[in-house]
């Protein structure tokens, strides 16, 4: 998928209203963090983790690496307000 039709999902997403979450949500909105921390961010080895929600927001964990073979990792946070429609 495109970087401008993900970006587009996820705001129509966003802006739904809705704090239920699909696997097919949780994913596309995993994608959009994880491309946030490897093109603004610059770190280049990027996975998931793990996501819950928090005062009725989606909060997603990221383990940031070194290389992909790396056991060692920080954990980034994004989190999704539907109300304001931010990541």
């Amino acid at each position: 998928m495109s970087t401008l039709t993900n970006y587009l999902t996820t705001i129509a997403f966003l802006f739904s209203g809705s704090q239920s979450y699909s696997d097919e949500q949780i994913k596309s909105l995993t994608e959009e963090c994880k491309d946030f921390y490897k093109n603004e961010i610059s770190y280049k080895y990027v996975e998931y983790l793990d996501h819950w929600t928090k005062k009725g927001k989606l909060v997603i964990a990221l383990a940031v690496k070194d290389s992909p073979s790396s056991n060692s990792y920080t954990e980034r946070l994004c989190i999704v307000n539907f109300k304001k429609g931010t990541i």
